[in-house]
C-alpha cells in the first residue's frame, strides 16, 4: 500500500512540475519550435491549394476535340487546319500544365 501511496504522490509531483512548466512557457504542445511548426504547416497548406487550383486549371483544358469530326463536317481545308491547331495547342497547354503539376507535387512532397 505504501508504494502505491509513494507511486501516486510521485505522479501528482509530475503533474503540477508539468503544469508549471506550461503556464511559463518552457513547455509546449509541440515543443519549443510551436511557431515554426505551425509557419511549415501554414506553407504547405498554401502548397496544397496552389497545386488544386492548378489541377482544376488542368481538367478545363480540353486536350481532344469533344466529338470527332469527320472531313465531310468541315467546308475548306482551312478549317481543318484550324481545329488541327487548336487541339495541338490545347494539348501543348496541358502537357506544359502537367510538367507543373509534378514539379509542384515534388515540392510538396519535400516539404512534408
Amino acid at each position: 500500500m505504501q508504494n502505491h501511496n509513494h507511486v501516486l504522490m510521485s505522479l501528482e509531483m509530475e503533474f503540477k512540475r508539468m503544469d508549471r512548466m506550461f503556464a511559463t512557457g518552457e513547455m509546449r504542445v509541440f515543443g519549443r519550435d510551436t511557431e515554426r511548426i505551425f509557419r511549415e504547416l501554414d506553407v504547405i497548406r498554401r502548397k496544397q491549394i496552389d497545386l488544386a487550383r492548378d489541377h482544376i486549371a488542368l481538367e478545363n483544358i480540353t486536350d481532344l476535340p469533344r466529338r470527332q469530326s469527320t472531313l465531310q463536317q468541315f467546308g475548306e481545308n482551312n478549317e481543318i487546319e484550324h481545329v488541327y491547331q487548336q487541339n495541338l495547342e490545347n494539348f501543348h497547354k496541358k502537357e506544359v500544365g502537367l510538367k507543373n503539376l509534378m514539379l509542384k507535387l515534388d515540392d510538396l512532397g519535400a516539404s512534408m
